[in-house]
């Protein structure tokens, strides 16, 4: 598999087969019992990191049930979410959750940070009061109770408080075990539908426990319960500040620790402060190297936004040369219509053209043929003189050598008649006004 496949896939481990799908995540008839209760302050400022801070000693105890939710399937979950204010505003920091689900355990994890550990949280009705559990292993470690639907809240106002910020300290470490991730990340439940809201009386019971210790935390007084049921989607999370002063002060305090629980070395102690030093800056130089390559792709696509305007202006005068052939080939469209209802409004026009053609065609057939008649009537008429000179000579003595038809011409045969007169007696008739020269 090659590099580009393994970053396409790699949202879950294992990688070719994830323990969770890709979201988003909804929940259907997610049903939540809320005990609120007062503890120990001085515990939850222990607890809860900076810059979170704890403005009322309070903890919401939450049982809820999920039988339909997307890739996750039906589980159950518990745990303790503690009221913070982050920036002026109010959320709550999730401190741990204990559920029975594989899936939204390493989802919960990989995804946002939840504080997830596998355990055995049930809730349900118990005749007229919800009961909630939690058993780690097989020890009983929290029991909380309610009176079902005693009185119905405001279901506005508690989306609102649903519909609020939530925060998580995501930690993913280094493979030589430091902490190579920690962050503080903030989510939220959107497309919240509230189905009902009640409250009503309650209790909470916490065992200590080595593994679960929700009880560290001390029930001094119950201040509110709350039952509710509602459809809602949870949201892919943020990071609330940016990593590095997180990330920095979580590196300084765990080198610190570990150089607590070492021999007191002072070597062993510069080693760890030198290879923290070595990270932090190396952290520092990718950042500045990650800055300057979004310079250049900045630079590089405003290069390639000026190549885009120049093919765009090229496009457009194509389109209008476009236009103007369209309109070339629109004109000669609009002459040949011009042409054809000419034709149509004429239709003895074309009969007309057709019929004289072929008359032209005859009449040049016809002067063809009576060309041809004429040179072969010559050719006939030349023999035919030639054989009446020779009948004409005979004659010729009696006619004083007059020249046959054939042969007519001055001085054919004899210059001394040429140029006289011959007695002839028309001579007489011609040339009666001729007194002086009788014939």
């Amino acid at each position: 598999m090659k590099q580009n496949d393994v970053r396409a896939k790699a949202f879950s481990m294992p990688l070719t087969s994830p323990a969770f799908p890709m979201g988003p995540y909804r929940f259907i008839d997610r049903e939540f019992m809320i005990i609120t209760y007062r503890t120990d302050p001085d515990r939850l400022r222990e607890l809860v990191p900076e810059p979170l801070k704890v403005v009322e000693p309070l903890v919401h105890y939450e049982f809820i049930r999920m039988a339909d939710s997307t890739g996750f399937g039906d589980y159950t979950e518990t745990g303790q979410v503690i009221p913070v204010e982050f920036e002026g505003q109010a959320g709550g920091y999730t401190l741990a959750m204990y559920l029975d689900d594989h899936p939204p355990i390493a989802g919960g994890r990989e995804l946002w940070g939840f504080p997830k550990k596998l355990a055995s949280p049930t809730l349900h009705v118990d005749t007229d009061h919800l009961l909630g559990t939690l058993d780690y292993g097989k020890v009983r470690v929290a029991t909380g109770t309610m009176g079902y639907k005693h009185r119905e809240l405001d279901t506005a106002e508690q989306q609102k408080r649903l519909s609020g910020p939530n925060f998580l300290l995501k930690i993913i470490p280094h493979v030589d075990g430091s902490p190579r991730i920690c962050e503080l990340v903030r989510y939220y439940m959107k497309d919240i539908v509230m189905k009902g809201a009640w409250a009503g009386p309650a209790s909470l019971r916490l065992e200590p426990h080595a593994l679960a210790p929700v009880a560290d935390l001390p029930v001094l007084e119950i201040v509110e319960a709350r039952h509710l049921v509602a459809d809602l989607t949870l949201g892919w999370a943020r990071s609330s500040t940016t990593t590095w002063p997180i990330r920095r002060r979580i590196v300084w305090r765990s080198v610190g620790s570990l150089d607590k629980r070492r021999s007191g070395n002072p070597g062993c102690r510069t080693a760890f402060l030198t290879a923290a030093r070595q990270r932090i800056q190396l952290e520092c130089f990718h950042r500045i190297i990650q800055v300057f390559s979004l310079l250049a792709q900045r630079r590089r696509r405003r290069g390639r936004l000026f190549d885009q305007r120049g093919v765009l202006l090229r496009r457009l005068v194509q389109l209008r040369n476009c236009h103007v052939d369209l309109l070339y080939a629109r004109s000669l469209l609009f002459a040949r219509f011009g042409y054809l209802f000419h034709q149509n409004r004429n239709p003895v026009y074309p009969l007309d053209h057709l019929i004289h053609g072929h008359a032209c065609v005859i009449d040049e057939l016809c002067a063809g043929f009576h060309f041809g008649y004429r040179i072969f009537d010559e050719l006939l008429d030349f023999p035919c003189g030639g054989c009446r000179a020779l009948r004409q000579l005979p004659h010729f003595g009696r006619h004083d050598g007059e020249s046959a038809a054939l042969l007519a011409s001055p001085g054919g045969f004899d210059r001394r008649i040429q140029g006289k007169y011959v007695g002839l007696k028309c001579n007489a008739v011609y040339h009666a006004d001729n007194v002086e020269n009788p014939p």
